[in-house]
């Protein structure tokens, strides 16, 4: 059964709107839109899927209160991990209903030239997420026919389908990040100064995300997918956390690897 589970190469390209804020060095919103590139390797099917791979996004940012703007660079690196299984006792014949978990972190870097000697920021974000995904068979089983606006023909043929939905939770969130700015005295003393006064904090913070996909299916076995995906976390902490949220439109490409 493992051996006839189709797999793929997933390569695509998303665009959204997102918004962050740092307390450590600022109370503001910077807000902006994004771009950015995602490379996974997915194999999946009714009974069990695996994911994982790669995705780094980049946008500018701005803030601006009465007559007060600044901008920012914010560019993040993400790995991800993800593994479901079947519920059986769920299974009907166009549904089916999956739970898991999901590894992911992520490696944020913030330019914002306003702060001065804290204007680069940086920290890493990893989640343990509880997951549970719901999906449905929308496969066109016969061939249809007519006229749109009964002037234009059209001809659609039998093609596969698939929609769904998931939705992850953290479980377990923690974060390294360094103490209230990020200015330190390493590069007074010629010390090397990357993570220096930074802290790993277990189990604080929270996560949530949940991505909606829907995949056609092409007649060489490839694929295309289009998604929306829904993120948001912060770091947590008494005065200092970091947040952020992301709105993501998303449109990729899988290579069948199944005669590989």
């Amino acid at each position: 059964m493992n051996k006839a589970r189709p797999k793929y190469f997933e390569i695509g390209l998303q665009n959204g709107y997102s918004y962050h804020r740092d307390l450590a060095t600022s109370p503001n919103f910077y807000r902006g839109y994004t771009s950015g590139i995602n490379l996974h390797y997915h194999r999946f099917d009714a009974l069990r899927e695996r994911r994982f791979g790669f995705t780094y996004c980049s946008g500018n940012y701005r803030f601006s209160v009465l007559n007060e703007s600044a901008r920012s660079r914010f560019s993040t690196f993400q790995l991800d991990f993800e593994e479901l299984y079947q519920i059986k006792r769920f299974a009907k014949r166009k549904y089916q209903l999956k739970a898991g978990g999901k590894l992911i972190g992520n490696f944020n870097l913030r330019v914002n030239p306003a702060l001065q000697n804290a204007s680069v920021g940086y920290e890493i974000v990893y989640n343990l997420m509880g997951s549970v995904q719901l999906s449905r068979d929308v496969s066109r089983t016969e061939a249809k026919s007519a006229k749109f606006l009964w002037l234009i023909p059209y001809n659609w043929k039998p093609r596969k389908r698939l929609i769904s939905y998931q939705l992850n939770l953290g479980l377990i969130n923690a974060n390294v990040r360094n103490g209230y700015a990020y200015v330190n005295q390493r590069g007074v003393t010629n010390e090397f100064p990357l993570f220096a006064d930074y802290r790993h904090n277990f189990f604080s913070g929270f996560r949530m995300n949940a991505v909606l996909r829907y995949t056609v299916y092409l007649k060489n076995d490839n694929a295309l997918r289009f998604s929306y995906l829904w993120d948001a976390y912060t770091t947590g902490g008494k005065v200092d956390q970091f947040e952020m949220a992301n709105h993501l439109i998303g449109a990729a490409l899988l290579f069948d690897l199944s005669n590989w």
